[in-house]
């Protein structure tokens, strides 16, 4: 059961990892003003919940070694 989760954490990761690209590429590309701080605020949420799933796979994989 838990490789089921470490997988999953780690397609959940890659999704993740997609969507910041997505919005740092839309942070680098010229704008008009305004629209810029969403896609900060944005970027921040999706580096804490990387964060978070980096944490939830350290985790599982600790309990997968412990059998």
């Amino acid at each position: 059961m838990t490789t089921e989760h470490i997988e999953a954490l780690e397609e959940l990761r890659r999704l993740t990892v997609e969507q910041r690209r997505r919005v740092v590429r839309d942070l680098a590309a010229p704008r008009e003003k305004g629209g810029a701080q969403d896609l900060r605020e944005m970027l921040i949420r999706l580096q804490t919940t990387l964060d978070a799933i980096d944490r939830a796979l350290e985790d599982e994989r600790a309990l997968a070694e412990r059998g």
